[in-house]
């Protein structure tokens, strides 16, 4: 978050004029202008937000809170509010009348190099609302949702105004996000590029095929958590989240490696010398990596 010299700078810097400068003061010194509520088809929480320093109000977890895991992660997201203060937005109905609306969008964000109002919206719900009225929500030449209304408003301040669908949602990144949450969280001290080199070479040995059980009944392929989890693709199974707590820290991981991986991945069907092979394998490969640990730490 930004001190309030910087808050300044930065105001300074994209020019915002004075009027547009005490908007945003007044958002980041308001609490949200309503508390959400749950209905038939949602429910609502709140989002421990770790950029912001207090909770986040979401209003579903299939859309709001998506967003809030996008926005709690972006690099150039400095600041973000739940429930701005309303603003009154005008259009025409269907039938053509003038109408004014107090309306009150999701999130107010603060960007590196602009600010402005995001609604999120379910895709369904869109159709619906642009098919009652397509003066407030409309597609755009390129199928972007967007709402004239909404960005004739915001751009008196030199601001944006978004609509965000459901649509845009990559479940595969969120899934991500959730379970590595807890290492995320975690003021971790920084690894060296040698000991990080050292882990990724034992995790893609070649009878480092598959984890078959980690404390509890877990199956994941290590070289492909391992590969997937640096390209940002899919980490690992829903159910695995227990995974994220062993590969934490390396000496959390050596702790438990030779006790829990070494005989989680030996398949139980193969025979008594086959194990043992396998197991022989493991500790030398666990016993190398250790040693290359030490030279590179010490």
């Amino acid at each position: 978050m930004f001190e309030q010299d910087q808050f300044i700078h930065w105001c300074r810097k994209l020019n915002f004029t004075e009027r547009a400068e005490g908007l945003i003061q007044q958002i980041r010194s308001s609490g949200p202008a309503r508390l959400v509520q749950s209905g038939r088809g949602n429910v609502c929480g709140r989002y421990p937000s770790r950029k912001m320093g207090v909770t986040i109000q979401f209003e579903s977890h299939k859309n709001e809170l998506a967003r809030i895991q996008e926005l709690e992660h972006a690099s150039d997201v400095i600041e973000f509010y739940d429930q701005p203060p309303s603003i009154k937005i005008e259009y025409q109905s269907a039938t053509g009348k003038k109408l004014g609306v107090l309306h009150t969008s999701d999130f107010f964000v603060i960007r590196e190099t602009s600010a402005g109002w995001e609604e999120c919206k379910m895709e369904e719900e869109l159709d619906r609302l642009a098919e009652k009225n397509p003066n407030r929500y409309c597609r755009d030449e390129s199928g972007q949702w967007r709402c004239p209304p909404g960005e004739a408003y915001a751009s008196q301040f030199g601001f944006y105004y978004h609509v965000v669908s459901s649509a845009g949602i990559n479940w595969v990144w969120q899934r991500n996000i959730i379970f590595l949450d807890e290492f995320l969280r975690a003021d971790l001290p920084m690894v060296s590029e040698s000991a990080s080199t050292a882990v990724r070479l034992l995790l893609s040995i070649k009878d480092c095929a598959r984890l078959r059980r980690i404390s509890t009944s877990v199956t994941t392929s290590v070289p492909a958590f391992a590969r997937n989890a640096l390209r940002g693709s899919r980490a690992a199974a829903s159910n695995s989240a227990c995974v994220a707590r062993y590969f934490r820290t390396l000496g959390n991981f050596l702790s438990r490696v030779y006790r829990e991986v070494i005989n989680a991945m030996i398949p139980p069907e193969l025979c008594q010398s086959q194990r043992s092979s396998k197991k022989v394998v493991w500790i030398e490969a666990l016993r190398k990596l250790s040693r290359m640990l030490a030279s590179a730490t010490g």
